[in-house]
């Protein structure tokens, strides 16, 4: 029998360990035992792919790159390592040469329905959805057990309006792999679309059953809720979203807004500041003064609005809403200011005249009142118009 030599046992123990540390998932010496490896054989094949693997699973993608082409030039019908190669550049974004390596590992092996899935995801990713629609489908030609193209296949449908369409292949993801928790959550956003708020329910909660992991499931459902006027339903879910995302502002503002529409005025004034404290962003500030105001704390409302207009000297909404919260507590001057910032910033906008004007008219101006409601009907407003009209104006 005839015997290994001495440099065929030394490649055979390196390989050995490599693979041995790349199911242990210990990168780092698989790539050093692939190395030593291909110091014994520089043309071995799977050591070459592996050791390109183990790159491109640790981020070093040039190297990744050069492997597999290296691996291509000793075998270059090898379709395997084009959908590899085409992995690394969809890493790194090179979209064009990703597009080349799918479309060869695809003339290599036309039955490979692993290239038609990426080169689909690719053209997702690319927001070209009908490309994707299409290279979906010759995936689940060839393999229509795929679940993930499934789920991906009717997240397209979903991009470009097809609802029914979406459903369809959605549920037939769900179907294939009950524990493909996005599969759900994507039906529940489909099913959510054409106003199918139960369905979208039960899909979200069955996202969540499988998976209580995924905030964007919480999100939707909570959504949903508060399209079906469930306040609390919704509150519950924020609550639950913000313990998961304590960094997170959304969680808070979303829970604000669910407290403002139940008029559970300082409940929310409490979560927006949540908010702020995390994220100091300008329309939080708005929604704040929202709150102070329906409960009438005008100076604490023009303070939240004074704070938008820092961060954003040309927010004409907090302007305006900075106005009417100044006309309300009587500081018709700063009321004054503000809708004439309005106005320099847009010279044709009616709700910062007729307010003006009702400045003018607590003032008992009556002449500075008509001007400004007559520009405010100019420029729009026609309850205005029908004001002036009928009190003999026009």
């Amino acid at each position: 029998m005839k015997q290994l030599s001495k440099k065929s046992k030394e490649e055979n123990r390196y390989k050995h360990n490599a693979i041995t540390n790349l199911q242990n998932k210990n990168y780092q010496k698989a790539i050093e035992n692939f190395i030593k490896a291909l110091e014994q054989d520089p043309t071995d094949i799977y050591c070459l792919k592996m050791l390109a693997y183990c790159y491109y699973v640790t981020g070093a993608y040039d190297s990744a790159i050069k492997l597999y082409n290296r691996v291509l030039k000793i075998k270059p019908d090898l379709a395997d390592v084009y959908n590899n190669l085409g992995n690394v550049y969809y890493k790194i974004n090179n979209f064009d040469e990703a597009i080349k390596a799918y479309e060869n590992a695809i003339k290599y092996s036309p039955e490979n329905h692993n290239a038609y899935f990426n080169l689909a995801n690719l053209h997702m990713h690319k927001e070209d959805y009908y490309k994707a629609i299409e290279f979906y489908h010759k995936a689940l030609e060839i393999n229509d057990k795929n679940a993930k193209a499934c789920n991906n296949l009717g997240n397209a449908y979903y991009q470009v309006e097809q609802y029914d369409k979406a459903i369809e292949y959605l549920e037939k993801a769900a179907k294939l792999d009950g524990n493909l928790a996005t599969a759900y959550n994507n039906l529940g956003n489909a099913y959510s679309k054409i106003g199918k708020m139960k369905e979208a329910i039960d899909a979200y909660k069955n996202s969540i059953f499988v998976n209580p992991d995924i905030p964007d499931t919480y999100k939707n459902l909570a959504i949903t809720h508060i399209e079906n006027n469930e306040y609390e339903k919704a509150i519950h879910l924020f609550k639950k979203l913000s313990v998961m995302q304590p960094q997170d502002p959304m969680p808070f503002i979303n829970l604000g807004h669910s407290h403002f529409e139940k008029k559970e005025y300082t409940k929310a004034i409490d979560n927006y500041l949540n908010a702020i404290f995390l994220d100091p962003r300008p329309e939080f500030y708005i929604y704040l003064g929202d709150a102070y105001s329906e409960k009438r704390a005008w100076d604490k409302a023009m303070e939240a609005y004074d704070k938008t207009i820092q961060k954003d000297p040309s927010n004409a909404v907090a302007l305006v809403k900075l106005g009417i919260a100044a006309t309300n507590s009587g500081n018709y001057h700063k009321a004054i200011e503000a809708f004439q910032k309005v106005i320099e910033l847009t010279p044709t906008h009616p709700e910062a005249y007729y307010n003006l004007g009702r400045v003018y008219a607590l003032k008992e101006d009556k002449a500075n009142q008509i001007h400004y409601y007559k520009l405010a009907a100019k420029y729009g407003d026609k309850d205005v118009y029908n004001w002036l009209k009928e009190n003999g104006y026009l």
